[in-house]
């Protein structure tokens, strides 16, 4: 993606692309996308937004939050909505450190989410994504998973986590499911 050109810059607040750009648009809150507005492509790194709300003409949400290798460098970002016409998402919402929930519309056809703010595929088989900042506490998973591979990838403010209520039985996919929680300490 041509957006991986703009990645881990910190100070990037907002992307401003001409009207008459044939390849790409920007919104009002600086934020990247095709210019038919299907795929969401970039979100500035540097933003001060704490609430976004992805477009309803997004169906696929490619790349735009960055890589591991940022660091979690959104840190002002902590709600995010997805809307029911998203069909395909690179999940790598886990990299922006302040994010605390994810709200996916109950029309959505292809995902879901719970009252914690977790990402699942919209039959509940697969926990996608554990926002890096959500205080997952006592939570246990719902018997109906089996993936939760790379559920918790990239938290990095992840310190400890109470596994003892994990519901596992149905569980036969975990892998890089701590992959790059670089502050967990413990497993209780």
């Amino acid at each position: 993606s041509k957006a991986h050109a703009f990645y881990n810059i910190r100070n990037l607040k907002s992307i401003t692309v001409s009207p008459d750009n044939q390849f790409f648009c920007s919104d009002e809150n600086g934020v990247l996308y095709t210019k038919d507005m299907k795929s969401l492509l970039l979100y500035p790194q540097g933003s001060t937004i704490e609430n976004f709300t992805v477009p309803a003409a997004v169906e696929n949400i490619v790349s735009p939050f960055g890589t591991i290798e940022a660091g979690g460098a959104i840190t002002s970002l902590k709600v995010l909505n997805i809307l029911e016409n998203v069909k395909e998402t690179s999940s790598n919402f886990k990299y922006v450190a302040s994010l605390e929930k994810i709200n996916v519309s109950k029309n959505n056809y292809y995902y879901s989410s719970n009252e914690h703010g977790m990402l699942f595929d919209k039959s509940k088989t697969v926990l996608v994504c554990v926002p890096a900042a959500s205080n997952v506490g006592n939570y246990t998973i719902p018997n109906t998973v089996t993936d939760i591979s790379n559920a918790f990838y990239g938290c990095t403010s992840l310190n400890s986590l109470d596994v003892s209520n994990f519901n596992t039985e149905n569980v036969t996919k975990t892998s890089s499911m701590f992959y790059g929680c670089t502050g967990l300490n413990s497993l209780d």
